[in-house]
Formats: C-alpha cells, structure tokens, sequence
C-alpha cells in the first residue's frame, strides 16, 4: 500500500542545503536589535549590517557539551533533556578537535573562554541545520504521499520556503539551542502517523514506538503529544487498543524518563526539571486543583487566552490550515485520509500547548508544518497545473522578505 517513504537523493539534499545557506544568511542581515530588552543574550556584529543572537542559553548548552556531567549538579537546567547534551557533545567533540587542531587565529581573538567552547558552539549549528535538513526531507515525503507522486517541485519548494524562513529560524539558527525540535517533531509524527494509517495494522508497531516516544523525551518535550497522536491514531484506524494496551503502552513511553530520573536521585540525591519547578509546565493544573476546581476553570481561562494572543502572526496559517480542513471533504479518499491524521495532530498538538502553561510565539509556530501540509493537501489539484505556479512561488518569496526585513525576534 502507498505510504509515506523517507528518500535521502542528492539531488534533493543539495537543493535543500542552499535553501538552508540561503535563508539563514539573509536573516543575518536583518534589523538588529534597538535595545538590550529586545533579546535575551548578546548581539554580535558581524561588520556594519549584519548580525545574530548569541543566545543566553548559549553558553549553558556549550558548556554542557563540553562537560556532560554538568547536568547532574544542582538545579542543572538541562537536566530533564540528557539525550540533547549528549548529542551535541559526540557532534561538537570532533569539531572542537579540529578547531584546536587548526589553531586558526580568529577563534584565539574570541578569548580563552570562548575560544575553549567554539567547536561545541559550531556542533549546535550543525545540528540546527541537520535538524531543518530532516524537516525539509520529511515535508517533502508527505509532500509526495498526499499528492501521489504528483507535486510540482516549484510549487513544493514555496511551501518548504515558509518551512524555514519563519521566526525560530531568524532567531536561533545562529546560536546554541534546540529550539529547531519544534518544527521537525509535528512533521515526523504526521509522518509516523500516516503510516500506520496506511498500514492498517498498528498493534505490532505501537510499543516500539511508544517506547521510541518515551526516550525522545529525553530529548525534546514534544515527544509528548508525539505519543498522543499514535495512541489515538491507533484506536482510530483498526479500534483494537483497549485498556490493557494502554496501559502496557504507557509504561513504555514512561519507562526512559522513570529510568532516567531513578538514575539522577540514587546517583545524586536529587533530580531537577526546570520546566516544571520554573514554569509550572502542565502541573500547573495540579496546583490549580489543590486550591479548586474553579481555580482551575479560571486560570484555564486565562491561560487560553494566553496562548491565543501568542498565536501572532502564526494565526494567518492556522486560519489557512482550519480552512483547507474544511475543503478536505471534497477531496478523493487516499487525501481526505492525510487530512483527517493532519487534524489529529494538530488538535493534539494545540491541546497540549494550550495545557502547557508556558506560552511564547516560537512555541505556537510548532503548528506551522502541520498547517502547511494541510494548504498543500488541499490545493493538490492546483498544484500540478504548471501555469500556477507563480500563485505558490510569490506569495513564499513576500514572505522570506517580510520576515527578513521585519523587526525581531532575536531570542
């Protein structure tokens, strides 16, 4: 049966590099900050009209790096993502090797200190571009899935344009960060999901990966809603998950963090997750309970309204997304199928940032992927028309420049 097939051609990853190159370049070219409150970190000049962020969490990742061991201190921000410190050591271990090897003269000029960190710094771009190649290769997949093979290329690269010329690019492509996950995990669970839709069959695979879900959140949190999404997809296309899978599958996704976490408090003494002690991450609903169940109803309330407002400009594309979702009926089987997954996730993904508690515009852009591939399902027949191209390809190009010549984000 037809199903999403991830293919790595040189062609396609040449032509991605330079999409890549391309747009990251230009936004360093972008206004730079008018005031220190604008960004959280330093701004570095790159001659007279060109810059980017440095990060504030830069140098706690670089560091990090450098040392794994530090996550295991007191209260070690990146204690709870372990598998994130230790992918960016095994990448910026070789390059910082190589850049004391080179002993090239511009990284003597950053300092001591800096110049000690400078490879681990390059590892994090290296996996910021890596991570945005995989997401450009995943789109393209369910690009080619949900057309049937017949997507036009100009029109498919106006859409991955959009893909990588938004605001977590403009403000982290540059610095140390894994801000990047956001983008690739909406994509790789349509991708995960789709699959198992065309399979039909999902009780063989569902355990690997809940317990592939369980350690990416090791890595990144939304490995979360990831988990989510298969567990309802699942039920949805052949009804057999009943309670005892559940619960078996559960303890898969929840075994690598109750591992990690074991491992933390019997070496340790103490485990450290800083996004529920100084954010209130989802537990906020506890706490909300422990006063009331109308504390609760009222700081729901606020907090949806919170996330609302952090919609922004991202609310052009859930509009988008919302409306060709609504022309999905329209459509043959095999896309309306795509569609319906592509809500799925969706409405998994905006539940669980809307019960998140922590609100920021870069995290609502996590929506941006799933509403691209549902404007790009739902203009499928216009997409192979040659003639329309422009229609596709212009729109993508005012919004690069729009992107790139507006004011912010920096952090």
């Amino acid at each position: 049966m037809f199903q999403p097939e991830l293919r790595l051609s040189r062609p396609a990853i040449l032509r991605y590099t330079l999409l890549i190159i391309a747009v990251s370049v230009s936004f360093l070219f972008s206004p730079p900050p008018k005031n220190e409150k604008d960004y959280c970190g330093q701004y570095i000049h790159l001659g007279a009209h060109a810059g980017f962020t440095f990060n504030c969490d830069a140098a706690d990742y670089c560091m990090n790096a450098d040392d794994p061991g530090r996550m295991l201190g007191d209260s070690a921000v990146r204690q709870s993502r372990p598998l994130f410190v230790l992918l960016a050591s095994a990448v910026g271990h070789p390059v910082q090797w190589l850049s004391n090897k080179l002993n090239l003269p511009l990284f003597h000029s950053m300092g001591e200190e800096a110049s000690r960190y400078v490879g681990y710094y390059i590892g994090y771009i290296l996996i910021n571009f890596l991570t945005i190649l995989l997401s450009l290769l995943l789109f393209r997949s369910l690009a080619t899935y949900v057309t049937q093979g017949g997507i036009n290329k100009w029109v498919l690269l106006s859409f991955q344009l959009i893909l990588v010329s938004n605001e977590v690019t403009k403000a982290f492509f540059w610095t140390a960060h894994q801000q990047f996950f956001a983008l690739l995990t909406p994509l790789l669970t349509l991708w995960v999901a789709l699959r198992l839709v065309a399979q039909g069959k999902t009780l063989p695979q569902i355990g690997r990966l809940s317990l592939a879900c369980g350690i990416g959140m090791l890595l990144y949190g939304n490995f979360l809603p990831m988990f989510g999404t298969i567990l309802i997809v699942s039920y949805l296309t052949d009804r057999k998950l009943h309670t005892t899978h559940l619960l078996k599958n559960l303890l898969l996704f929840l075994m690598p963090t109750v591992l990690w976490v074991s491992f933390c408090i019997y070496h340790h003494g103490h485990y450290y997750n800083r996004e529920v002690a100084a954010y209130r991450q989802l537990v906020w609903i506890k706490d909300a309970f422990d006063i009331s169940a109308g504390r609760f109803f009222i700081a729901l309330g606020e907090n949806a309204l919170s996330y609302l407002r952090s919609f922004g400009e991202m609310s052009l594309f859930a509009a988008a997304g919302i409306a060709a979702a609504a022309y999905a009926k329209k459509q043959p089987a095999g896309p309306h199928r795509a569609t319906q997954t592509a809500v799925v996730t969706g409405a998994v993904l905006a539940g669980f940032f809307l019960l998140l508690g922590f609100y920021e515009e870069r995290l609502t852009y996590t929506l941006l992927p799933v509403c691209l591939f549902l404007m790009l399902s739902a203009t499928n027949t216009a997409s192979r028309r040659q003639k329309n191209i422009a229609y596709f390809l212009l729109p993508a190009i005012v919004w690069h420049l729009y992107t790139v010549l507006s004011y912010g984000p920096f952090s």
